[in-house]
């Protein structure tokens, strides 16, 4: 009676060492699962952002579009709410240039356009925002600016263009009232 159950012990013995390899190779499984998930979310994420970031911007210039304005403009009312201060917006159309681009083609269109913006880059100050809205029209979103001073920087964006393309420009501000 004895040996039969001291087999018994040592197979039941044999089985639980076999379900606890078992268990240490399941387990190892499932954390690497574990990790390939979270892998998975992290990339999911990262991929969420940059989509947002391409769906914002403008992929020739590097400026947000016109979805960031729409996301950007209400933020800025808001903050210029609570501080008691304005946004100032600018609109530029730069003028003619589908006609420049037929005359000089894409790439040298592309140059005016980058070279445009970056003037007008170095003319806005650390805080405002420049935008691309269509091929021919951009804004800046200017917080902490009056009407007075919008139109201001209106006139130096439109004059600072260079010789090779007119610009239009015109001014708004929003001081709560």
């Amino acid at each position: 009676m004895v040996v039969p159950l001291l087999v018994s012990i040592a197979l039941l013995l044999v089985v639980l060492a076999a379900l606890a390899a078992r268990h240490r190779v399941l387990s190892g499984r499932l954390a690497v699962l574990d990790e390939a998930v979270r892998a998975a979310a992290d990339e999911r994420d990262r991929l969420g952002r940059e989509l947002d970031r391409v769906g914002s911007t403008d992929a020739a210039t590097g400026l947000g579009n016109r979805s960031r304005m729409e996301a950007e403009l209400p933020r800025l009312l808001a903050q210029a709410d609570e501080r008691l201060s304005s946004v100032g917006v600018v609109l530029i159309e730069m003028d003619g240039l589908r006609a420049y681009e037929e005359s000089n083609g894409a790439l040298a269109t592309e140059r005016l356009v980058r070279s445009a913006v970056a003037t007008w880059s170095e003319l806005l100050r650390h805080d405002d925002r420049l935008l691309r809205l269509d091929e021919e029209a951009f804004a800046a979103l200017l917080p902490g600016c009056s009407i007075v001073n919008a139109e201001r920087v209106a006139a130096r964006l439109a004059d600072a263009a260079g010789a090779e393309c007119r610009c239009s420009a015109g001014a708004a501000a929003w001081d709560g009232s």
